[in-house]
């Protein structure tokens, strides 16, 4: 019985802060075409628009900028699907992984 409430709690954790829409719950997919955005990740974070810390779980997202990646994609087949490009002239979104969770912003320029 544990094992089928830890997938309950989780499922309802990452749905309700689905809805308050704060949250970022994604899973980087292989197929450009399925993807909704194309992420470049940075080592520059001055290039940035998108300052991300990575938790390890959907009930630490705190604030835009944090981001729950799915190891599971059948639990979380609502998450925001990504496709990591080569190129920064190919994202539509370019990301620095922070390591300080105050520091995770997101920057629309």
């Amino acid at each position: 019985m544990g094992k089928y409430f830890k997938f309950i709690l989780v499922f309802a954790v990452a749905f309700f802060t689905q809805k308050k829409g704060q949250s970022q719950i994604v899973k980087f997919i292989k197929n450009a075409v399925a993807a909704k955005y194309r992420v470049y990740i940075t080592q520059n974070k001055r290039e940035a628009t998108h300052l991300i810390f990575r938790v390890s779980s959907p009930s630490e997202i705190r604030k835009a900028g944090h981001w729950y990646v799915v190891s599971n994609p059948i639990l979380f087949k609502n998450s925001i699907t990504l496709y990591e490009v080569k190129k920064k002239s190919n994202a539509d979104i370019v990301v620095f992984y922070v390591s300080n969770p105050d520091s995770a912003s997101i920057h629309i320029k």
